[in-house]
């Protein structure tokens, strides 16, 4: 999934159903659906 990338579970502020994905320029984030940050990765 990631090579060389940070990964680190923790809470998230806010509600969210499912499995959700938020995109940015640099920023990834994927969040698994217990309302955690499943992935995330700053390149």
């Amino acid at each position: 999934m990631a090579d060389s990338a940070s990964f680190q579970a923790s809470k998230v502020s806010g509600k969210m159903s499912g499995n959700t994905e938020i995109h940015g320029k640099r920023l990834y984030v994927t969040f698994d659906n217990k309302n955690t940050v499943d992935y995330w990765s700053l390149n």
